[in-house]
């Protein structure tokens, strides 16, 4: 994102073949996580705001999404280490007006191996929808995987974890 996210998304939100479809679901950012100099911080991530924050934060973005483009659409959340830990999320949940809103995670077996992570999703499913928009088992290839058991992992504890969980294929 930069500092014109906000304006980006208002115009994609705004877009007439997408503004309030139900279908449509804007993941406002996608694989945050700190390095190369950079820290995820509340204040940057939430409010574009900070030391060194270069791009508009949530706050801002869903602003304009449901400002400025007046768009009702599903708006996702991501966590910090590559779209994986929602622990950040679940202390600094964004602002939307509509609380139609989600967590988007990337549970990928090399972190959270036959599931040994999956529990540590419950704080976020007592209060929001968690969204599994990327995952995939044996990720990176040097690691050691069975991917029907994780595929069978990952289907099992959507289908028992209470809340609601969705799969995006």
């Amino acid at each position: 994102m930069s500092r014109d996210s906000p304006t980006f998304w208002a115009s994609v939100a705004g877009h007439p073949a997408l503004r309030s479809r139900p279908g449509v679901v804007f993941e406002l950012f996608n694989e945050p996580y700190s390095g190369r100099g950079f820290e995820v911080t509340s204040e940057c991530f939430l409010d574009g705001e900070g030391s060194g924050c270069r791009f508009g934060g949530y706050n801002q973005a869903i602003r304009a999404i449901r400002t400025k483009a007046q768009a009702t659409n599903l708006l996702l959340f991501a966590g910090t280490n590559w779209n994986f830990d929602l622990n950040w999320l679940v202390q600094n949940w964004p602002t939307d007006p509509l609380a139609n809103c989600g967590a988007a995670w990337h549970p990928y077996e090399f972190k959270c191996h036959f599931g040994s992570c999956l529990n540590a999703t419950k704080a976020v499913t007592a209060t929001h929808p968690i969204f599994v928009t990327e995952w995939a088992p044996g990720y990176p290839a040097h690691s050691v995987s069975v991917p029907d058991l994780y595929t069978s992992k990952m289907q099992q504890w959507a289908e028992d974890m209470p809340g609601t969980v969705s799969l995006f294929p």
